[in-house]
């Protein structure tokens, strides 16, 4: 490096007599005047700060994601408990039916075996569908910090809270405004102000130096006999390549943030694609669903009617009993479906700024 300065002393006698035994104190300060280095690690964390306040956004959607999708599992599963036990309470009227047909002399005992395994399978199902909606309310619990099960007010439709929640994320204008490719754009921008981070280190410095040296005399309390001040120039002449070294690795990783960049912004426009194909087909879905279960409880009604008047068989009975189960289900299932997708596609295109 390079320095220059100048130089002073006070003091009266130029014989100075320490006192015994001598005490002396050196005060040294540096301020950097000019330091490129500095000056563009500033600007990098700057940048950095934005990053995070990206990503935090980002988190924040996708825990609303999160959350909405527990509502609508525990509100499907709510459902589906409840259809299973509207099907227990038609199996067991079913059974009944074949046990009077036995007690009159006009059924068979093949006929309330078969009832009854059908029973029995809509008994297991009501046994499968609660454990299920217990899993749905923990796992909703979990979403809210709850370590406990947590379920939905009798009377509360899942599309009311789903549009509510609404009221803290709103639609994007344009893709471009989504967090995690804001966020991502962020830290591809970071890393290139990693690369003129390093660069910078080639860069001189300069700094303004003062160094103040007193001694405690006999005469006086203290005596300055030497004081300067000055500017100093660093020059980096050579490191042994460790600042190449530096930059080769901070440009392949703003190269891989870059890549990154692009990947995410294809993944996203077909994610958003498939969400809003999403609603439509599982809108399709749902009322091809609905138009079977009318169909299948309308059969349902013509064997139990066929039964009752001794032209069915319990076999036709089992057999329309488990289609009209399946529809029911397939109903629910599909509907949930429909919100699910529905939810989906919202927050494709959302940002949250609870």
């Amino acid at each position: 490096g390079i320095g220059g300065g100048v130089g002073g002393g006070t003091g009266t006698d130029s014989a100075l007599r320490p006192t015994q035994p001598p005490f002396a104190g050196i005060l040294s300060a540096s301020v950097p005047l000019f330091d490129l280095q500095a000056i563009d690690a500033r600007r990098t964390a700057r940048e950095a700060q934005r990053a995070a306040a990206w990503s935090l956004a980002e988190t924040r959607r996708q825990l609303s994601g999160a959350l909405a999708r527990a509502l609508v599992q525990v509100a499907a599963q709510e459902r589906l408990a409840e259809v299973n036990r509207v099907n227990l309470r038609t199996a067991l009227e079913r059974l009944a039916l074949a046990q009077r047909r036995l007690d009159l002399g006009a059924g068979t005992r093949l006929d309330v075996v078969r009832v009854k395994q059908d029973a029995e399978s809509a008994r297991a199902l009501v046994v499968l569908g609660d454990e299920n909606l217990r899993q749905a309310r923990e796992a909703l619990g979990l979403s809210l910090g709850l370590p406990q099960a947590v379920g939905l007010a009798k009377g509360v439709r899942v599309d009311e809270l789903l549009q509510s929640a609404r009221k803290d994320c709103r639609q994007l204008p344009e893709l471009e405004g989504r967090s995690d490719l804001a966020a991502a754009r962020s830290r591809f921008r970071v890393a290139q102000r990693q690369v003129s981070s390093v660069k910078a280190q080639y860069a001189p410095s300069i700094s303004l130096t003062s160094t103040t040296i007193a001694l405690t005399v006999e005469d006086d309390f203290v005596n300055v006999p030497i004081w300067n001040i000055g500017a100093s120039l660093l020059l980096p002449f050579w490191d042994g390549g460790a600042r190449e070294g530096l930059l080769r690795q901070s440009r392949a990783e703003a190269e891989v943030a870059r890549q990154q960049v692009v990947q995410l912004e294809r993944s996203v426009t077909v994610e958003v694609t498939q969400a809003r194909r999403g609603v439509k087909v599982s809108q399709a879905s749902r009322d091809i669903s609905s138009q079977e279960r009318v169909l299948a409880e309308e059969n349902d009604r013509l064997t139990r009617r066929s039964f009752e008047v001794g032209t069915g068989t319990s076999l036709e009975l089992i057999q329309t009993a488990a289609a009209l189960r399946q529809a029911e289900l397939a109903l629910v299932v599909r509907e949930f479906q429909l919100e699910q997708a529905r939810v989906e596609a919202f927050l494709a295109e959302a940002a949250c700024d609870w």
